[in-house]
């Protein structure tokens, strides 16, 4: 059964000659959907609140995935020190996950559905890699 949308190819014609009539209205064409920039862009919003918000690194750490944190970490969540140096190493967030017995998780069902995609937990990455790219 065929939809009533055009193809990619004459949405894209369609699309051109729309945005080059004299009479259209914006002063730049639309924005393409790219899912990849959309993903890196709300995790630097996500990085950048939580920056707003006063969270430490391992505060954000806790909030994508408390598996990620060590025991000693987690005795005191409001203490800034971190035991894990490179959190974005993921030879060592595989081992501490695999070691935790933290009893919940925050975003259980995007962290399955990512690593099943993704082959890892790619948002957690992202935000982890937009908060380094912060300035202080």
């Amino acid at each position: 059964m065929r939809s009533g949308r055009p193809h990619p190819e004459s949405f894209d014609s369609l699309l051109a000659e729309i945005i080059t009539a004299p009479d259209y209205p914006l002063p730049i064409p639309p924005f393409r959907w790219d899912e990849e920039r959309r993903a890196i862009l709300r995790a630097e919003l996500d990085a950048y609140y939580a920056r707003l918000y006063g969270l430490t690194r391992k505060q954000l750490r806790y909030i994508l995935d408390p598996a990620d944190l060590t025991p000693r970490e987690l005795a005191d969540i409001l203490d800034p020190w971190e035991e894990v140096r490179d959190p974005l190493d993921p030879t060592g967030y595989a081992a501490r996950v695999a070691q935790s017995d933290f009893p919940g998780e925050t975003f259980r069902v995007l962290k399955e559905k990512e690593q099943r995609q993704y082959g890892e937990y790619r948002t957690r990455r992202l935000v982890l890699e937009a908060w380094e790219r912060l300035p202080e």
